[in-house]
């Protein structure tokens, strides 16, 4: 059975949806930290999440470039240019969550 691709115009009703949904999954990832600690089962689970949601913005990309190689643009599934005070402040306190196996300072 054949594939049948999605329409660039579906690819960017995906893009601004997933990334409107990794952002509320961030912020839920912040709170959640947060209120439960980084080794909780909660934290770590909407990590998983947070972290299935790049992948799946990574891949849907992929698809779109196989596609629509002249026709896509990053900007459908990273609007990069959307960053506000607000996000930069619940990246940076996602970031301070992780855990990258090292000594702690």
């Amino acid at each position: 059975m054949k594939r049948q691709r999605l329409s660039l115009e579906r690819h960017k009703e995906i893009g601004k949806y997933l990334y409107r949904l990794q952002d509320e999954i961030g912020s839920l990832l912040s709170e959640i930290s947060r209120a439960e600690g980084v080794s909780a089962m909660p934290t770590r689970n909407i990590e998983k999440v947070y972290s299935l949601l790049i992948k799946l913005r990574s891949g849907m990309e992929n698809v779109m470039f196989r596609d629509y190689l002249k026709e896509g643009d990053i900007r459908i599934y990273y609007p990069g240019d959307s960053i506000d005070e607000t996000n930069l402040t619940t990246f940076e306190t996602f970031i301070q969550t992780l855990d990258f196996g090292g000594e702690n300072e």
